[in-house]
């Protein structure tokens, strides 16, 4: 039924193609998606539109909007998609990165947000349908080239013989998810009702249950972990939590555990006993 309608649409020419890359940027209205317009090489006093890069490696492809919206993804199996709500701060690679420029987050301030992470390779097609047709052509598409397996460029004066993002046989540093001395966790969960009817019973356990706060309060202290909803306003907290809570996200519930040097992110562990035993491998350092 879906695509039946977007075929329709599509025929009557509601559809419209992404913004060009480097074009001038217009005023946005409230009910305008904002789609990634791709990298744009500098110096460069006109720059040319090119929207054909592909999504490769572990770069996102952020898609924003004032009102809410839901974002199609055809075929499925090439790429995943994550929902989150702003303001907050995204933490990773990102497709329309400029080249050689260091860039590891951004602030999105729009309240509805979708991330888009390549997990395949090929071609697909993003359908941003919003819950309200404002006017007649607020169904916006875009087709992607997305290659999972494939890494990003390394910037400019980069050999990729002794870069440890690119060398197999140099390892990177550790890095702490979370920053600042301490073991830090941060627990979040989808709660919404179809979201809490998916969680098992022992996932519950270590949501909410008082033995697994009771571990976290003697391991992190009161205020070293936190445990929040999805979507949640975090605008009232401490930098570091508001800054952790931004981070991506590739599933619900979701774990970020932190001692200072080195942590882990991931999906949140099935049972309370694994969990426990997660959070021994990160000791205060």
């Amino acid at each position: 039924m879906r695509n039946a309608t977007l075929f329709a649409l599509a025929a009557a020419g509601v559809l419209a193609a992404a913004p060009a890359r480097g074009a001038d940027p217009k005023p946005a209205k409230a009910a305008d998606f904002v789609f990634p317009s791709g990298p744009v090489v500098e110096p460069a006093p006109a720059p040319k539109a090119d929207a054909t890069a592909p999504l490769v490696g572990k770069q996102l492809y952020v898609i924003t909007r004032e009102s809410d919206f839901v974002l199609l993804a055809r075929p499925a199996g090439l790429v995943k998609v994550t929902r989150e709500v702003g303001p907050l701060r995204v933490y990773g690679e990102f497709w329309d990165a400029v080249p050689g420029r260091a860039e590891t987050s951004r602030r999105y301030d729009a309240p509805f947000i979708a991330i888009v992470e390549a997990v395949g390779q090929g071609t697909v097609t993003l359908d941003a349908v919003p819950f309200k047709f404002e006017t007649a052509d607020a169904i916006k598409t875009v087709e992607l080239a997305v290659d999972a397996k494939k890494g990003a460029q390394p910037p400019p004066n980069v050999d990729p013989k002794t870069d440890p993002k690119t060398d197999p046989k140099v390892d990177p540093q550790p890095v702490a998810p979370i920053p600042g001395p301490g073991v830090k966790v941060l627990i979040v969960f989808d709660d919404t009702p179809a979201g809490r009817a998916r969680v098992p019973e022992a996932q519950n356990a270590i949501i909410y249950g008082a033995e697994i706060r009771a571990l976290l309060t003697k391991t992190c202290g009161k205020d070293g972990f936190r445990i929040w909803p999805s979507p949640a306003d975090a605008t009232g907290e401490a930098q570091v939590w508001r800054d952790a809570y931004a981070r991506p996200r590739a599933a619900l519930p979701w774990v970020v555990i932190s001692n200072g040097v080195t942590g882990y992110e991931g999906p949140l562990s099935k049972t309370p006993a694994e969990f426990a035993a997660l959070l021994a491998k990160y000791p205060e350092k």
